[in-house]
């Protein structure tokens, strides 16, 4: 990273900023930021912030993230170009980064700071088909960090001027705010997942009270299951009641069914089990036929219910 002293910064401010007063760029700051604390999703956050960053006094900005080491573009936005942002876009998301000693964002990952990065094309620190693609001079950039951990990057600059250690600053301060955003929104999404996997896990659980409760009234006495923790023959204080169920139930599916299965207990959707097997939604709905078959259940929750129920079965 090369910084320019104060006095050779100022003389190479480009006219656009000479003209707009360092104040007036703060108030604009507040303003993008209030933009996107309107938005509710992480998503949302990251097609946003670019151009809202643009409005603060930069002509093209771009927000990445860092991926196991990996430095992934998610958006380039140009204000003054929008059709070479999109091929800028594409060009940068197949041609991820290694953060290596020999990129210079890897400064700001180790120490959390900003960067002013002047001579882009002739830095060989810098990412070479972005330095190619943009044609840039110079490039302030900051990292975004919720909870003090870099998850990704905001960049900025101006296509005619050289950008400054105060443009650093600015976007300094609005990756910041932008870093709280984006734990707020991460927490709201996570705060959804719970409530959803809740209501499934309330939803099935009534399915499986109905399920057991519309078993089959024979002759037969119903078997009885030991409680998860205690030895078998232990005094029970009380018996749980359940279907009459064979040992054989487990070697009926197959390990895949059985895994599907054990997260339908735990009242997962389709997709979240399909998110979490890394296999597609069509093969988990495959997956739940032949489970309902197999154990010859109505329905999802009855399936649950009778494998759950089974003598000393463990989620």
């Amino acid at each position: 990273m090369t910084a320019l002293p104060e006095s050779a910064s100022q003389h190479f401010l480009a006219p656009a900023e000479r003209d707009l007063p360092k104040t007036s760029m703060v108030r604009r700051v507040g303003r993008a930021l209030d933009d996107l604390r309107a938005l509710t999703t992480v998503q949302q956050l990251v097609q946003r912030a670019p151009a809202a960053l643009c409005r603060v006094g930069f002509d093209r900005a771009m927000i990445s993230r860092v991926a196991d080491s990996e430095w992934v573009v998610e958006r380039f936005h140009s204000e003054l170009d929008p059709e070479q942002a999109a091929r800028i876009t594409e060009m940068a998301k197949a041609n991820n980064q290694r953060l290596g000693p020999n990129v210079i964002e890897l400064e700001m990952v180790r120490r959390r700071v900003p960067l002013l990065v002047l001579d882009v094309q002739r830095d060989p620190r810098v990412h070479p088909q972005l330095a190619r693609m943009t044609g840039s001079s110079s490039y302030v950039a900051a990292p975004v960090a919720p909870e003090n951990e870099v998850v990704g990057f905001i960049h900025a600059d101006r296509v005619d001027g050289v950008v400054t250690e105060f443009d650093r600053e600015i976007v300094a301060l609005f990756a910041q705010e932008l870093g709280t955003l984006v734990a707020a929104a991460n927490m709201r999404e996570r705060l959804e997942q719970l409530r959803v996997t809740v209501d499934n896990l309330r939803s099935s659980l009534g399915g499986m009270v109905n399920g057991c409760l519309s078993g089959p009234v024979g002759l037969e006495p119903v078997a009885t299951v030991t409680p998860i923790g205690v030895a078998a023959g232990a005094p029970v204080q009380m018996q749980q009641q359940t279907f009459a169920s064979s040992p054989e139930i487990d070697r009926l599916l197959s390990e895949r069914e059985r895994e599907v299965l054990r997260l339908m207990a735990l009242g997962e959707t389709n997709g979240r089990i399909a998110s979490r097997l890394v296999i597609t939604e069509g093969t988990v709905k495959s997956h739940v036929r032949h489970i309902l078959r197999k154990l010859n259940a109505a329905n999802r929750a009855e399936a649950v219910c009778r494998w759950l129920q089974r003598p000393g079965a463990p989620v």
